[in-house]
């Protein structure tokens, strides 16, 4: 079991983090969102950062690249939960 002070639930952190991606990158919210749908982990802040400079990276192309026309109604979504087998990490775009 992870100490309480060493824990980070991905759900808070995925969603401040892309909140802050969509402040930084995305010009009008209103051609396209960025949201989180995530479980409820819990993993170590080491683990936590890791996941997110990929999701960061993730994000990052699919703004950059996903909507060559411009973003109208374009949606991006991440996607995290923990499995049987591991992780599952997603991210799509209707781009």
């Amino acid at each position: 079991m992870l100490d309480a002070a060493m824990q980070a639930q991905l759900k808070t952190y995925l969603g401040d983090l892309c909140a802050s991606i969509g402040a930084s990158m995305i010009a009008d919210p209103a051609d396209l969102t960025l949201s989180v749908e995530a479980d409820d982990s819990v993993t170590s802040a080491d683990r936590s950062v890791s996941i997110g400079l990929i999701v960061t990276e993730l994000v990052i192309n699919a703004l950059k690249h996903a909507f060559p026309d411009g973003p109208k109604d374009g949606r991006i979504v991440v996607c995290f939960a923990t499995t049987a087998s591991g992780w599952m990490l997603s991210v799509i775009d209707n781009g």
